[in-house]
């Protein structure tokens, strides 16, 4: 989905240890933002897409040996 990897580095985080990261989740109004800016209109549907898509990476961002 071209809207999502727009806006991929929009992930809040948090340290985990010294040496971690876990991925909360993506900052909505960063996202909201960013999405207007390249002139994607944030329908319902959109959000629904990107919402998917955050919940899917993060399992994976999150994942043992992921790197995070």
């Amino acid at each position: 989905m071209i809207a999502f990897s727009g806006v991929a580095s929009q992930w809040r985080v948090a340290p985990v240890g010294q040496v971690g990261l876990r991925y909360i989740g993506l900052d909505y109004a960063g996202v909201k933002a960013g999405l207007e800016c390249a002139g994607v209109a944030v329908t319902p549907e959109l959000w629904e897409g990107v919402r998917t898509m955050e919940a899917e990476m993060r399992t994976v961002l999150n994942a043992p040996g992921a790197g995070g």
